[in-house]
């Protein structure tokens, strides 16, 4: 059933497709949960980290800090998004157990797996980290001192082009059947483990819908979408790589734990 402000919702109420204008009004500007879009007042929300609570745990960052795009800085304990216990549970299932499972196995073992199963879960989990901690800047304001202004750093984004990137991070909540050309570059590289080398790095690029999650061994780069023109470019370079790639630090970024460029 097509809503009057262009969603979609069945007929048990289920919103398979936000429209633009609902995303920006419930999702977006609103509190309601980012997966299914009930409202708190009238379901159970815990919330949900926009880094999962396992890596979190693994490397001990709930008391370390992000770097956001005004060049603040926020606790990782602290980065959340609305979300209610229900698919936030969900999520829990259907993601951060078994790509937990998957890292535990390492970088040899997680190829394996993407090879045998696709990369679907993956791409979709990139997608999911990237909706969040774009919907969590829309609630920070990008002046410490008010007297320079209420914009928030949510502002800066362009939500249209995240509207259809966060269709793909809930596909799995509506079942959509999501077609090849959906799929953004997705790369998955070993990454060398040294005790002076940081064991975790993510960066994001917001305007090239780009980021980067490093665990250990694995680094993973994806373009969200390109419907895979990066991997198509750079495929003759990207076939040169024959070992464990590097962190080479640089300079500051605008969204940061920890930058590496991987060489």
């Amino acid at each position: 059933m097509k809503t009057a402000d262009g969603s979609i919702e069945r007929s048990d109420g289920k919103i398979i497709f936000f429209s633009f204008d609902r995303f920006m009004s419930d999702i977006v500007r609103g509190n309601c949960c980012f997966i299914c879009g009930v409202n708190p007042n009238i379901a159970a929300f815990n919330d949900e980290h926009v880094l999962p609570d396992w890596l979190l745990r693994k490397y001990g960052l709930h008391d370390k800090t992000v770097t956001l795009p005004n060049r603040r800085e926020l606790r990782y304990g602290g980065f959340t998004i609305p979300c209610c216990a229900r698919c936030n549970a969900l999520m829990g299932e259907q993601f951060e157990k078994p790509i937990s499972a998957m890292f535990a196995k390492g970088s040899s073992a997680l190829s394996h797996e993407l090879k045998e199963n696709g990369p679907w879960r993956l791409f979709c989990w990139m997608c999911l980290i990237f909706v969040k901690t774009h919907l969590k800047d829309a609630a920070l304001n990008f002046h410490l001192d008010l007297r320079k202004g209420e914009q928030t750093i949510g502002e800066l984004h362009d939500w249209g082009q995240l509207h259809h990137i966060h269709c793909m991070a809930r596909s799995f909540y509506t079942g959509c059947e999501l077609d090849s050309e959906t799929m953004g570059s997705l790369l998955v590289i070993p990454a060398k483990v040294r005790s002076h080398f940081e064991s975790f790095d993510y960066v994001d690029l917001s305007f090239a819908k780009t980021m980067l999650l490093r665990v250990d061994e694995t680094a993973i780069i994806a373009v969200l979408d390109d419907s895979q023109a990066a991997l198509s470019i750079y495929f003759d370079e990207l076939d040169k790589i024959r070992g464990p790639l590097s962190p080479r630090r640089r300079g500051k970024s605008p969204r940061i734990s920890r930058q590496s460029i991987f060489i």
